[in-house]
C-alpha cells in the first residue's frame, strides 16, 4: 500500500503542498479540482506543465482529484447541466495527469426509487460514470447523509483514535488492496504536524 495526502490540508499552495508531501515521504497527492488554482477553469497549458514537472521531480503521482461541488450534489435537475459539465472537465484533467480516480459527494439518495429525485440523480451519475469509463477514470461517490453519522464524534490525528489499524490494514491486505491510503486532516491547531505524524504511523505498519 502507498501513502498519500490531500495537498489542501497543508493550507498552502498546491505547488508547496506537493513539495511538502514529497519531503515527508508520501508517494502521491490528492488535489481539490473544483475551484482554486487546480480547477480546469484556471489551469493554463503552462500551469499544467509546471505541475507535471514538479510531480516528476518529486517522484509523486496524482492519486485522485476531488470533484466535490458541495450543495445538493446531483439532486437538482436545474443545476445538473453545469455540474455534469464541470465533472467531465475534472475527469479530463484526471486522465491528463494519470489520476485513476475522482471523488465527489452526490447528495442524499432517496430510499424510494419512485421518488423523482432518484431518477434525476441516476441520470446525472450515469452520464458522468460512462464518460469517466471512456477516459479510464473511476468516479468514487459518497452520499451527504453518510456524513451526518459523524455528528457527536471527535476527529483526532490518525493513530490517536480508537481504530484498530493493524486489523484494518490486515483486512485491506487480505482483499489484495495495494492502492493509496490518503491522509486528510482539516482540523486541529497544526494539521501539517498531524499529517507528518500520520505518515510515520502508517509507514511503521505498512513496512512491517
Amino acid at each position: 500500500m502507498k501513502i498519500g495526502v490531500i495537498t489542501d490540508c497543508f493550507k498552502k499552495s498546491h505547488l508547496d503542498g506537493i513539495k511538502i508531501a514529497a519531503g515527508i515521504g508520501c508517494s502521491g497527492v490528492q488535489i481539490y479540482a473544483t475551484h482554486g488554482e487546480f480547477s480546469p477553469d484556471n489551469l493554463s497549458a503552462q500551469d499544467k506543465q509546471r505541475y507535471k514537472s514538479l510531480l516528476k521531480e518529486n517522484n509523486l503521482v496524482v492519486s485522485a482529484l476531488c470533484a466535490d461541488m458541495g450543495g445538493f450534489g446531483f439532486e437538482r435537475s436545474d443545476e445538473n447541466t453545469e455540474r455534469i459539465a464541470k465533472t467531465k472537465a475534472i475527469i479530463d484533467l484526471a486522465a491528463e495527469f494519470g489520476a485513476p480516480v475522482i471523488s465527489t459527494h452526490i447528495g442524499v439518495i432517496p430510499e424510494d426509487k419512485s421518488n423523482p429525485r432518484y431518477k434525476v440523480m441516476l441520470n446525472a451519475l450515469t452520464e458522468c460514470g460512462l464518460y469517466a469509463l471512456g477516459r479510464g477514470v473511476t468516479v468514487a461517490i459518497g452520499g451527504v447523509d453518510a456524513l451526518n453519522a459523524c455528528k457527536g464524534f471527535l476527529e483526532v490525528p490518525l493513530g490517536q483514535g480508537q481504530v484498530d489499524w493493524d486489523k484494518y490494514l490486515a483486512a485491506l491486505t487480505d482483499i489484495g488492496y495495494n492502492g493509496f491510503l490518503t491522509i486528510e486532516r482539516e482540523t486541529g491547531e497544526n494539521p501539517e504536524a498531524d499529517i507528518i505524524m500520520a505518515v510515520e504511523f502508517l509507514k511503521g505498519r505498512i513496512e512491517k
